[in-house]
This record gives C-alpha cells, structure tokens and sequence, in this order.
C-alpha cells in the first residue's frame, strides 16, 4: 500500500489489512476506498469520486446509500423483506445525488442523518439531503417530506439526538 498511495493511505492508529472498495464511473475505475480494521476510511490520491459508485448487489429496484456498510445492511434487511434489490454505495451524501443525478427511472436515495457539513454546502443531514432532491425536481415521496419537516422542526426547537 504504501508503494501505492505512500504514508496517505496508512491509518494514522496503524493497520494490518484493509477492505478495497472499487469506485467506478460507468465501467471505468476512477479510484478506490480503504476501509482499514479500526473504521478509518481513505481514497486514492488524484482519484475520482463525484459521480462515482460501487455495485453491491444487482435487482430490480434500485437504491443508492452513502458507505458500503450501510449498503451491506440495506442488501441483508431487503433481501430478508424478499426484496431483490440494485444496491449502490455512493460514498458520501454529496455524492449520492451526483450519482441520482444521472440515473434513469425511480431510485430510492438511503442516506445518513449526520450533521451538515460546511465544505459540501451543507449536505450530510437527511432534512438538507430531501431538500436539494425537490431542487433537482427529483421525486420525493412523502414519508421523506416527512421526516425533512421533522427534522426542521427538530432542528428550529434545538433538540439534540
């Protein structure tokens, strides 16, 4: 690894192995993620992520969600619903929408509450994440209506959780 990316790509804690996750664009791998033992996550330098994802499972309906693991738990709960669904890891919430951006039909965006983050536009909370889906005059359903008005709710009366 280090030949590779150098001391970059080494978790700052040290690590023995790490899980490599293709990021591709099309058919074309623009870069890739390691995800070491102890959760630390890094991508390839001078890679290319926005627009980018990786295949977990392929079905007939399709869903996109932010990191692998979530996607390896949506795989398991669906297919324990006897669902067979298209599962693909964006990698970030800023990128899932790069990637609804360019897919054809009905997708089902599974994101992160997470905090927003300043450097992607404030992208990372659901409430923000529904919000740019209505811009891009995406479709929402209306549970996901639902929950961005909880959540701005929630968040104008500073509850916390």
């Amino acid at each position: 690894i280090r030949r590779i990316g150098g001391d970059y790509l080494l978790p700052k804690a040290g690590g023995v192995s790490a899980i490599v996750i293709p990021a591709k664009i099309g058919t074309n791998v623009s870069s890739a993620q390691l995800i070491w033992e102890n959760g630390e996550k890094k991508f390839l330098a001078g890679g290319v992520i926005q627009g980018s994802s990786h295949r977990i499972s392929t079905g007939s309906e399709l869903w996109l969600c932010e990191g692998f693991a979530t996607g390896l738990a949506l795989r398991k709960a669906l297919k324990g619903l006897g669902r067979s669904p298209t599962i693909l890891c964006c990698f970030s919430a800023y990128n899932v929408l790069s990637v609804a951006r360019k897919t054809r039909g009905k997708c089902v965006i599974a994101t992160d509450n997470d905090k927003p983050m300043e450097q992607f536009g404030g992208l990372g909370d659901a409430a923000g994440d529904h919000q740019r889906a209505e811009d891009l005059d995406m479709p929402v359903g209306q549970h996901a209506k639902s929950i961005s008005a909880m959540n701005r709710y929630r968040k104008s009366k500073h509850f916390t959780g």
